[in-house]
C-alpha cells in the first residue's frame, strides 16, 4: 500500500490503485492503523496501535482530554 502498488487479487487494477491512493492521502492526514486481513502483522500493529508510516514505538498511553473524568483519549 505505502508503495503505491497493487499487489493482491484485484478485478480491476486502476480502481484498486486509486482505492490505494485514497487510503494513502487519508493516513497522511490522519493517524491510521491499516489492517489488512493477509498482512500477518496487522494484529501486531493493532496490537501495538502503529500508524501507517510510523516506526515501531512503546505502547501508547491514556491521556485526560480535561472535559470529564470520563473523557479519555488514547495518545501515541
Amino acid at each position: 500500500m505505502l508503495a503505491g502498488r497493487v499487489d493482491g487479487v484485484s478485478p480491476d487494477e486502476r480502481t484498486s490503485s486509486s482505492t490505494l491512493n485514497a487510503v494513502r492521502c487519508f493516513a497522511q492526514a490522519h493517524p491510521t492503523a491499516y489492517l489488512p486481513t493477509h498482512d500477518p502483522q496487522s494484529a501486531a500493529r493493532l496490537l501495538n496501535r502503529r500508524s501507517v508510516g510510523t516506526p515501531e514505538r512503546a505502547a501508547p498511553q491514556a491521556v485526560d482530554l480535561g472535559r470529564d473524568k470520563r473523557s479519555r483519549a488514547v495518545a501515541g
